[in-house]
């Protein structure tokens, strides 16, 4: 019996651990659309959040940037099932957008192409 729970706890658990069919549908439609999201010129914003800079290449975003983000990863982490709830997915791409906002300035491109996918996307922080 106590072998039986134990079997129905780590089931349970497992379940949890990935989000419905239902979810991630709605998940990578959401990621879809904001991807593809362009401005009134047709330009594509999100390209600069597609992949990271490497430290490298740009060693202060990551002295400011503690926990870097990007499009790859958050598609990454969809297609392999990580995200337990829609919520989980947002908050990455929210981090996405915060962190774009915490390292460039405002009234850059950057900046402002985060603010409107932001929107776009009905991401609220």
């Amino acid at each position: 019996d106590e072998e039986d729970e134990e079997d129905e706890i780590v089931s349970s658990s497992k379940r949890r651990k990935k989000a419905s069919d239902h979810h991630a549908k709605l998940m990578k439609k959401l990621l879809k659309t904001t991807i593809h999201y362009t401005d009134k010129e047709k330009r594509r914003l999100s390209g600069v959040f597609m992949k990271l800079p490497s430290p490298t290449e740009l060693p202060a975003y990551y002295d400011l940037i503690k926990r870097p983000m990007d499009f790859e990863k958050i598609r990454d982490k969809l297609k392999s099932g990580l995200y337990e709830t829609f919520d989980d997915m947002v908050a990455d791409v929210l981090l996405l957008f915060n962190n774009a906002r915490r390292y460039n300035r405002e009234g850059s491109l950057i900046y402002a192409d985060s603010v409107e996918l932001q929107v776009m996307g009905i991401f609220i922080d």
